[in-house]
């Protein structure tokens, strides 16, 4: 029967059949909707409710709405996602500067305490260590004045090998009186050409053909990892060599020390047609050492002279690009220089200057001398100086930096070599002494963090004496390390959408 109008039913009602197409004794058991059903009007469930396809509700539930629901979820997601990822990017920025103050710390912390002997090498009478790298090796030629027969002897190459931790010989090369030996590249395109020059200053001929005016200049072989002869250059009692460019050219400088067959001059030789050709001759007198380098796009080059000369003492040079030559615009006071040597300080080349001896009125050599600093003046455009360092019979400087600081080494003939560390308006302070005997110049060489100091030995008083290098010893090095605190996962980019 069908009613047309609304019908209350006060009690129970048996139905027999199906109510709007729906068994509801079937219900009753299997309450499961089994096809796309539409409910029209509000239902109310008693039990638990499983949804086992897609649902699609217009509507609210329990007077909420789900699809707000959905949108402040998404909401809430990319919030956190963005604010967690900006917070883990500035905790990484933080942990950042922690690992940069660490290392800032240590290396201000760092200070050489001293030096153990690391090795000795048998040479008879060495002059100077030249280290060096090619191709990740570590090289240190060593300058061997003599042996018992004379001038004309051989002087060692070794090279740095990793599993002993030792220098191990791998060639030698014939030379005349060696000084020192200088390392240097020229760049063609994407190659390195390197090479190495050896200043001679022995004044007779060699019985295998080696005249006293000759230094040698030797080339790289990467294929046979040894150096070979390139080439002679006209040198006069050679002590030092350097390098250095000017525009795309490269010149090597020469000190000569024998003023009678040099003439009174040292020469600059030029890189041309795969030649170094003679290009300019400097004035000096019995020339020690050479140093050179660039400030404020100028070129200096600075002789140390062991004459007492007014005008040939200490003197510095600039190139004049427009008269294309260079030019003396100082003279330092020295007394029988041995050495100069610069380093730059707050943005300002500073010399460093070795006095030897001076001759006293009897004719006796005074050897209780000074190391002297001077500090480039922008507004009086020459070397002003700040420090005097009292030092005896030195023979020998070398500058070096380690992490924070500039360290200062220098050879007391014969004794010692001291190393200092620069303390601001201090400057120089002595930090250790090295005991060498038969000390004549230092090398410092830096192999895997670690620093060395080799010494050429070549008593005034024995022969055969070995030379060293020793190995120094930090302290205050050591700090907590906070590596954990820095290792951050980041997010996963499916986690909150955009």
């Amino acid at each position: 029967k069908n009613f047309q109008d609304q019908v209350v039913i006060q009690g129970d009602v048996m139905v027999h059949g199906q109510v709007t197409g729906q068994d509801l004794v079937k219900l009753m058991v299997d309450p499961r909707l089994s096809s796309d059903q539409t409910i029209y009007g509000d239902v109310v469930f008693l039990a638990d409710v499983v949804f086992q396809q897609e649902v699609v509700i217009h509507g609210t539930v329990n007077g909420i709405s789900l699809d707000m629901v959905t949108q402040d979820q998404q909401t809430c997601y990319n919030t956190v996602y963005h604010q967690t990822r900006k917070l883990q990017e500035q905790a990484q920025q933080q942990c950042q500067d922690i690992s940069t103050l660490l290392v800032s710390a240590r290396d201000a912390m760092e200070v050489i305490h001293h030096f153990v002997l690391a090795q000795s090498f048998p040479i008879y009478a060495a002059r100077s260590f030249q280290s060096f790298h090619i191709d990740g090796t570590t090289w240190l030629a060593a300058a061997n004045l003599r042996d018992d027969n004379g001038f004309c002897t051989t002087s060692p190459l070794y090279t740095w090998d990793v599993t002993t931790s030792q220098f191990v010989q791998t060639d030698s090369k014939l030379t005349n009186g060696a000084s020192t030996w200088h390392h240097f590249s020229i760049t063609e395109g994407d190659h390195h050409r390197h090479f190495l020059v050896m200043a001679n200053q022995a004044l007779q001929s060699c019985s295998e053909g080696l005249s006293p005016d000759v230094s040698q200049l030797f080339e790289y072989n990467p294929n046979f990892k040894n150096f070979t002869l390139h080439q002679n250059l006209t040198t006069y009692g050679a002590k030092d060599f350097v390098s250095f460019c000017l525009g795309t050219d490269t010149y090597l400088a020469v000190a000569n020390s024998d003023d009678i067959r040099g003439g009174g001059m040292s020469t600059i030789f030029v890189w041309e047609n795969q030649q170094f050709q003679l290009h300019w001759s400097i004035p000096t007198a019995g020339a020690q050492a050479v140093d050179t380098f660039e400030h404020n796009g100028t070129q200096f080059l600075v002789y140390a002279n062991s004459k007492l000369l007014d005008d040939l003492q200490t003197q510095v040079f600039v190139y004049d690009a427009q008269q294309m030559e260079f030019r003396a615009i100082q003279t330092i006071p020295t007394s029988s220089a041995a050495d100069v040597a610069h380093f730059v300080l707050a943005g300002l080349p500073h010399l460093v200057v070795a006095d030897m001896y001076e001759v006293g009125l009897d004719g006796i050599n005074n050897y209780n001398m000074h190391i002297k600093v001077y500090r480039w003046s922008q507004r009086r455009s020459e070397f002003v100086w700040t420090q005097t360092m009292h030092f005896e019979a030195a023979s020998d400087v070398a500058v070096f930096y380690r992490k924070n600081d500039i360290y200062l080494a220098a050879v007391s003939l014969n004794t010692a070599v001291m190393v200092y560390r620069h303390e601001g308006v201090s400057g120089f302070l002595p930090v250790v002494t090295i005991p060498a005997h038969g000390a004549r110049s230092v090398q410092p060489l830096s192999i895997n963090g670690h620093l060395f100091l080799a010494i050429a030995q070549d008593p005034l008083d024995t022969t055969g004496q070995n030379s060293s290098i020793f190995k120094a010893v930090m302290t205050g090095a050591s700090l907590e390390s906070v590596g954990d605190l820095c290792e951050t996962s980041w997010l996963n980019g499916a986690v909150g959408l955009d």
